[in-house]
């Protein structure tokens, strides 16, 4: 019965491979990731961490249509729990299947960034640590961009400074915040 189950998920991951037809155009170094990932988020030496020598790159487009079809059909519609299926298992479970599915190592995981909520009326109603998704991305312009990404609800945004220097994901209606605002700021990033 094992090696049931094994097979099983070699076949559903061929047949991913196979319907999507991703394949990254582009591989960076290391290096340039890092540089990528510092002028988009903010985050430097001792905020982030490569595992990797090579990262493969997709066109912005591509990353689309995985959330509009495999992402979407399938993560977010896990039910929710505290300790087994929250951000962080979310986030890391995005970052590994793009990985193990698609051959694709430049969705970095968030973890420890702070999470920002705001009323209708744009007053801040709460914070709290989170866990999400930077990707870096080709943008319309074949540019490298860094975007991020909520896995437990299938939204992106891009990042921009905030009122306070930082560098923030933006998202004006979020579905983590009941369809009110919401910023995301990065702490610490991972890319493996």
């Amino acid at each position: 019965m094992n090696k049931l189950g094994s097979l099983l998920i070699q076949l559903g991951q061929q047949l991913l491979r196979s319907e999507y037809k991703i394949k990254p155009i582009k591989e960076i170094s290391s290096s340039e990731l890092f540089n990528v990932v510092k002028r988009d988020t903010g985050l430097g030496i001792g905020n982030q961490s490569l595992f990797d020598e090579k990262y493969a790159i997709l066109n912005w487009s591509d990353w689309l249509k995985i959330f509009e079809t495999y992402w979407q059909q399938d993560c977010p519609n896990s039910p929710y729990n505290y300790n087994t299926r929250d951000c962080d298992d979310y986030a890391f479970a995005f970052t590994s299947n793009m990985s193990m599915i698609f051959g694709v190592n430049s969705a970095g995981v968030v973890s420890g960034g702070d999470f920002y909520w705001y009323n209708s009326i744009g007053q801040q109603t709460g914070t709290g640590r989170h866990a999400f998704n930077t990707i870096v991305a080709l943008n319309e312009k074949g540019e490298l961009q860094c975007y991020l990404y909520e896995p437990m609800k299938n939204e992106w945004t891009t990042y921009e400074k905030d009122v306070d220097g930082r560098m923030v994901g933006k998202m004006a209606s979020s579905q983590m915040n009941n369809g009110l605002p919401t910023k995301y700021a990065p702490s610490y990033i991972m890319y493996f």
